[in-house]
């Protein structure tokens, strides 16, 4: 960790006692345990040399669609719920 770029965690972080709710410390650190976790079984992601991200902000990959068609769910034969 090198930045902490969420300004609400250092509020909280400048905050803590131990008395307060402090959910966003609970999650940023069971965050970093579970990369340190996963670290020796998946690999580091992170930077330019990473084909994970460099995939991720490829302008040129295939556009997949999440739904085959655009139809309406809530209307005509196709109701969702049938009421």
């Amino acid at each position: 960790m090198t930045k902490i770029f969420d300004p609400l965690l250092l509020d909280e972080m400048m905050a803590y006692n131990d008395e307060g709710n402090f959910d966003r410390i609970i999650a940023a650190e069971l965050a970093i345990a579970l990369a340190m976790k996963m670290d020796p079984m998946m690999g580091a992601v992170g930077g330019e040399g990473d084909v994970r991200v460099r995939a991720l902000y490829n302008k040129d990959r295939p556009k997949t669609q999440l739904f085959s068609s655009n139809r309406n769910l809530f209307v005509g034969n196709n109701k969702l719920f049938k009421g």
